[in-house]
C-alpha cells in the first residue's frame, strides 16, 4: 500500500512507464502463489521458523528494492517482497488457528484483519509523505 503515492515517482526516477502496472502486480503475483508454499512448509518445518524465514524474505526484498538501481531489479525486489508477504498473512492466520479454540478464533483473526486495514490506511499515507 505504500507504494501507491509514491510510484509515479518510481516511475519517473528508473525512466520506465511501461512498468507502472507491474509495481503492484509484481508483489500481489508473489504473495497470492506462494502463500500455499508457505503453509505446506510450515506443516513440514513447523510454524515459527517459517514464519521468521518469511519476514526475512520480505525484508530481503525490501533491501532489495531500496537498492535498485534499475526497474527489473525494482520489481524483482516487489516479487521477493511479495513471496514473503504471502508467508506472513498467512501464516499468522495458520498460528491463530493452531493456538486458539473455535470459541475464540474469530475475535483473534478480527484483530489481525483490524490491523491489515490500519496499515491499508496509514501505508498510503506514510508513502505520500516520503515521497515529498
Amino acid at each position: 500500500t505504500i507504494t501507491s503515492p509514491t510510484s509515479p515517482s518510481i516511475i519517473a526516477d528508473f525512466h520506465f512507464g511501461s512498468a507502472y502496472t507491474w509495481i503492484g502486480s509484481a508483489y500481489l503475483l508473489a504473495n497470492t502463489t506462494r502463500s500455499p508454499v508457505w503453509g505446506k512448509l510450515s506443516d513440514i518445518w513447523g510454524r515459527k521458523p517459517i514464519l521468521l524465514r518469511a519476514i526475512a524474505v520480505f525484508f530481503l526484498g525490501s533491501l532489495l528494492c531500496a537498492a535498485a538501481t534499475t526497474m527489473p531489479m525494482f520489481l524483482s525486489g516487489r516479487a521477493i517482497q511479495g513471496s514473503g508477504s504471502g508467508g506472513v498473512v498467512i501464516l499468522v492466520d495458520i498460528c491463530i488457528t493452531d493456538m486458539f479454540g473455535i470459541r475464540r478464533r474469530g475475535m483473534y483473526l478480527g484483530l489481525t484483519s483490524v490491523v491489515w486495514a490500519l496499515a491499508s490506511g496509514i501505508g498510503p499515507v506514510s508513502g505520500g509523505v516520503f515521497t515529498q
